[in-house]
């Protein structure tokens, strides 16, 4: 199962912990919990910033980060390819359950390109 949550909700962790933020949540410490990272999930810095200042909209959003998961297409593929039914793992960023993130596009594009694989998002 892929369990999309966030750093601040421990709470939703299940299994292997999966960095697709540009940083680690406040005081999350790598040796107390070992994360690997997925850095063609990462979103671009400015466009975090755009959004969090009101600059942009989560439509916006939602368009320039689905752009960059093209532009980042060989590499989202093969991380799509090299997931499994079997594998338990939390892809982690900043936002609360329930607000809006890219985790959740990120979750669509695995239940669209991988319907074998089970989503839990946060």
């Amino acid at each position: 199962m892929l369990t999309f949550a966030s750093w601040y909700q421990p709470h939703n962790w299940r299994g292997r912990l999966v960095r697709i933020s540009a940083k680690a949540g406040r005081g999350v410490s790598k040796a107390q919990h070992p994360w690997d990272v997925v850095p063609c999930l990462v979103p671009e810095w400015s466009l975090v910033k755009q959004f969090k200042s009101g600059a942009i909209t989560e439509a916006q959003y939602t368009t320039a980060y689905l752009r960059m998961l093209k532009q980042r297409h060989d590499d989202v593929s093969a991380w799509l390819a090299n997931l499994t039914p079997n594998d338990n793992l939390t892809h982690l960023c900043h936002e609360p359950a329930g607000a809006f993130c890219h985790r959740r596009l990120v979750a669509e594009l695995v239940r669209k390109r991988r319907p074998d694989i089970e989503v839990n998002l946060h």
